[in-house]
């Protein structure tokens, strides 16, 4: 887990280039203050999430049990951001990433290969419903 560490990450440069450096300190100092115990942690639970998912992928994006295995991947991914950021702005975008972007769907597609198209449909639908409240 490198990433957040100002001498050895390699996309730093590209974050800071596409959404700014205050983005990437504010995020890199929410990291830097978990310790490595919570890090460890933080991702096992990605882990999990991911796996969790990919055995969902055979259900309607839309049924219950993978909104609720969403909302699980969003409370996750957002506590990487802080929280005055637009939270469902950025998770949206990220849906896409995780389709456009090859790097980003090989971290999704090992787990499942639909698993990053499945994933970004979900994440819409979430967005959705969580914006229509």
């Amino acid at each position: 887990m490198d990433i957040f560490d100002p001498n050895n990450d390699p996309y730093r440069a590209e974050v800071e280039e596409r959404w700014g450096k205050d983005a990437y300190a504010k995020s890199a100092a929410i990291v830097r203050s978990w310790g490595p115990e919570k890090l460890a942690r933080i991702k096992a639970e990605g882990i999990e999430i991911s796996k969790a998912l990919a055995g969902a992928a055979d259900q309607a994006p839309d049924s219950a049990a993978v909104q609720a295995a969403v909302e699980r991947h969003f409370r996750h991914i957002t506590q990487f951001y802080d929280q005055s950021w637009p939270l469902l702005k950025i998770y949206r975008g990220l849906g896409d990433l995780y389709v456009s972007d090859p790097r980003f769907a090989a971290n999704y597609a090992k787990f499942h290969p639909d698993l990053p198209a499945f994933l970004r449909q979900a994440m819409i639908l979430f967005c959705d419903r969580q914006e229509g409240k």
